[in-house]
């Protein structure tokens, strides 16, 4: 079986699995006063440190540890909530559905927020945004955009949205959960205010992550009652989670460009193989996108089919994001990009990484000229 699914989840690298078993034997809370806490804490904030360092960010204060990119977006617009003053929340129409759904949940509350439309390209229509933050001039509190697109591995101009929203006052957040390790990404160069991240996506462990806040002080409790994360987060620390997460953002930091540069030669050589099909097929990511991903249209096959046979081939794709599994709705991304129904039921999404290689190319390109 070859693992082409790498935006759902990411398999553990083995460096990073040896770092987590090192931890296992001995686990103590990080907030206890005799060495082994003290052991456990330092070892908390080496991973806060290295990770600031990673993204640049000024202060290893900035980052706040979650489960994950989810509970980080969660954690974030859920503390904009609370400003009556600034009553909109303005979110993209291709945002992640943890996003999308923590925007809509405002309206429990009497609070709104709009989306802001797309081209057919998965870009941001900027002009779009600039016209809803002048029709709510003064009640925008929030502008969440994702850097990377999981479905199509879009890639956001976030320099120039940030500067758009900067320019009336208002705050941006990126879900960042596909970046790391896939291309270059500063917090200070951009000026960015809030970043989410999820250790899975990248080689580490599933169920711990981080939020990226410039000023924590526009942050509310997510979870209550100890003190851990800035009384932010109340809980123990996951402190095997955590430990695995610094491996991880360590093996990133040494594998580094080239890496970067193998991942996009992979994608070339699947394009060039697909140009080959006897069928014709829609590119759904643009040129601009993601060097691990590509999502694809196969003439009139349905995505279900493609993937239900890949499957048996022994290939793991996806139809789209891993939390809509089991619903054969169609692609909620690709229709916000102007695809019909039928389209946005077609759309198959390969990604890949590190343990990847040309011959798994190959042979994807043959199991998918078997099949259509």
């Amino acid at each position: 079986m070859v693992y082409f699914d790498y935006n759902a989840s990411t398999p553990i690298h083995p460096v990073v699995q040896e770092k987590i078993q090192a931890v296992l034997s001995c686990q103590a809370n990080p907030s206890s006063l005799h060495a082994f806490g003290r052991q456990s804490k330092e070892a908390l904030e080496s991973a806060r440190e290295i990770l600031s360092r990673f993204i640049s960010a000024k202060r290893s204060s900035q980052l706040i540890f979650t489960s994950g990119a989810t509970e980080a977006n969660n954690m974030l617009i859920s503390s904009f909530m609370q400003d009556v003053t600034k009553e909109i929340v303005l979110v993209s129409s291709i945002e992640h559905p943890c996003v999308l759904e923590a925007a809509k949940s405002r309206e429990k509350r009497a609070l709104s927020y709009d989306v802001i439309p797309v081209l057919d390209t998965g870009h941001l229509n900027l002009e779009a945004l600039e016209e809803l933050l002048v029709r709510y001039k003064g009640q925008v509190s929030l502008v969440s955009v994702m850097l990377a697109n999981n479905e199509t591995g879009v890639i956001q101009d976030l320099e120039a949205i940030i500067e758009c929203c900067h320019k009336e006052g208002v705050l941006v957040h990126s879900d960042c959960a596909q970046v790391l390790g896939r291309m270059p990404f500063d917090v200070a160069k951009l000026d960015l205010d809030f970043a989410s991240f999820s250790a899975h996506k990248c080689y580490g462990p599933q169920g711990v992550g981080a939020l990226y806040a410039k000023e924590s002080d526009r942050l509310e409790a997510f979870l209550v009652g100890g003190s851990q994360e800035q009384m932010l987060r109340a809980g123990t620390q996951n402190g095997m989670g955590i430990e695995g997460f610094k491996a991880d953002i360590e093996l990133l930091d040494n594998l580094g460009e080239p890496e970067i540069m193998r991942l996009a030669h992979l994608k070339a050589m699947f394009l060039k193989g697909l140009e080959r099909l006897p069928i014709n097929i829609v590119l759904n990511s643009p040129k601009d996108s993601l060097p691990n991903t590509l999502n694809v249209s196969f003439g009139k096959h349905s995505a279900e089919k493609i993937v239900t046979n890949l499957d048996l081939a022994g290939f793991g794709v996806a139809t789209g994001a891993a939390c809509s599994t089991g619903s054969i709705d169609p692609s909620p991304v690709l229709l916000a990009m102007g695809r019909s129904q039928e389209e946005a039921l077609r759309c198959v999404r390969f990604s890949w990484g590190y343990k990847t290689q040309e011959r798994d190319i190959k042979a994807l390109l043959k199991g998918l000229a078997d099949i259509v």
